[in-house]
C-alpha cells in the first residue's frame, strides 16, 4: 500500500478523491529553464482512459484494426454467399 495523501486531492477529470500517491499523475517539465517534477491533481488511471480513447493511441488503433478485420470477414462471407446464390439461381 502506498502512502496516503496528507491533504485533500480531487481528480480534475473524474471529480473523485485521490487518496494514495500511487494514483497521482506526476509530470516532468521545464519551468524557467529548470527541470521539475511535480504532482498534478489527475488520477493516472483516468488519464490513461483518456489516452486510450484517442483514435491515434496504440490501444485504439488495435481495436479499430480488430473491428475492421471482423467487418471484412463478414463482407467476404456475404460475398461468397451471394455468389453461390447467383450460381444456383434458376434464370
Amino acid at each position: 500500500m502506498s502512502k496516503p495523501i496528507a491533504y485533500p486531492m480531487v481528480c480534475g477529470i473524474t471529480g473523485e478523491p485521490i487518496t494514495e500517491w500511487k494514483d497521482v499523475t506526476f509530470i516532468t517539465t521545464y519551468i524557467k529553464g529548470e527541470k521539475e517534477t511535480f504532482p498534478i491533481h489527475i488520477n493516472k488511471w483516468a488519464l490513461m482512459d483518456l489516452h486510450n480513447a484517442s483514435p491515434t493511441s496504440k490501444k485504439s488503433r488495435e481495436a479499430s484494426e480488430s473491428e475492421a478485420d471482423s467487418v471484412s470477414e463478414d463482407v467476404a462471407v456475404e460475398e461468397v454467399a451471394v455468389s453461390e446464390d447467383l450460381e444456383t439461381a434458376p434464370y
